[in-house]
């Protein structure tokens, strides 16, 4: 009995240190014709040539999706010649209105809206009624009766059923799922999805390196000009904010501004004056101005900054002030996104 105890104990330690020096397994990952993962039906934005074909199975209900798309567009954007995307749909049960958005982009499709209403459904990500779809129909200008019956077309449900079915036979059963070249993609993450993306490239000889730089140089152009514009039109509605500094103190000592404003500051007295910001708001005045008289000093108030603005002529304790306002609201939308 005691051998037989003793033998029971070393095949268990056996086991458990076999066991801890076995080697990890990793999930295999799928790989598959290219050619077979968009179907004729498939909706895919770039160029057939493209040297990456990413195919994605999606589930507009899914929040992933929603952040792995955004991704997805900035690449797309950056590297319009080097990458074609395709998506397929996989609706997942769990997402009681994931199957009707799915047709609905389809039935956009038709009328060669697919990507515009893709992006408005990750927008809205609580609203997937069919009196939603087409409410954005109606926002894309497409032809609401011809969206209505292709959305009940029983052609377009077979299609969704097609991709879950072709979905499944691959092995897919999450969202988002991404084919590269027709082999899966794992990432942990959208920024991981776009990293490995990038190094596919540069392992094709694209060099993303100078495409990056191209990028950030126009969009830096882009950004510059539409300043340059909305500050135009400020000049042209709004004129310049002329203040002076006479019998030791501003005139007008508290005035009012719009945001973009161009300010100038007049020294008519007979002493130099020095100007000098109580809050510190506006760069230019970072370093006091020091003025002689008939100088003038020139700056423009920043268009996101508003409110009251206080200053006065160092040594005087007599406070000035602008009341800043916002910009105009046609002006206001103009403005291009802080990063």
């Amino acid at each position: 009995m005691l051998l037989i105890g003793l033998s029971v104990v070393v095949i268990f330690v056996v086991i458990i240190i076999t066991s801890q020096i076995r080697p990890p397994t990793t999930p295999t990952l799928i790989e598959t014709n290219q050619d077979e993962l968009i179907a004729q039906y498939t909706n895919y934005v770039g160029p057939d040539y493209a040297k990456l074909i990413i195919v994605e199975f999606t589930d507009f209900e899914n929040p992933a999706c929603k952040s792995f798309h955004d991704t997805m567009k900035e690449l797309r954007e950056t590297y319009p010649e080097h990458i074609t995307w395709a998506i397929r749909h996989f609706p997942l049960e769990v997402h009681m209105g994931a199957e009707s958005a799915a047709r609905a982009t389809q039935a956009a499709g038709n009328q060669g809206k697919f990507w515009e209403f893709t992006d408005i459904l990750f927008q809205n990500p609580n609203k997937m009624q069919e009196g939603d779809f087409v409410r954005y129909a109606d926002i894309l200008d497409m032809d609401l009766k011809q969206f209505r019956t292709d959305f009940n077309d029983s052609g377009i449900a077979t299609q969704i059923q097609k991709d879950i079915s072709y979905g499944e036979s691959l092995g897919v059963n999450s969202t988002p799922t991404f084919f590269l070249n027709g082999k899966q993609v794992v990432a942990k993450n959208p920024y991981d999805l776009k990293t490995q993306i990038e190094e596919e490239l540069v392992s094709k000889n694209v060099d993303v390196a100078q495409i990056k730089e191209s990028k950030e140089i126009k969009e830096k152009t882009e950004t510059q000009q539409r300043f340059a514009d909305i500050y135009n039109v400020v000049d042209q509605r709004f004129g310049i904010k002329e203040i002076e500094f006479v019998d030791d103190n501003f005139k007008p000592r508290n005035t009012s501004a719009t945001a973009g404003q161009l300010v100038r500051f007049t020294n008519n007295s007979k002493a130099e004056i020095t100007i000098t910001q109580i809050m510190d708001k506006y760069e230019a005045l970072d370093k006091d101005v020091v003025l002689q008289p008939t100088e003038y000093f020139e700056f423009r108030l920043e268009l996101r900054k508003y409110g009251l603005w206080t200053y006065r002529n160092k040594g005087n304790p007599i406070r000035a002030s602008i009341m800043v306002g916002k910009l105009p609201k046609d002006l206001e939308s103009l403005l291009p996104e802080e990063d």
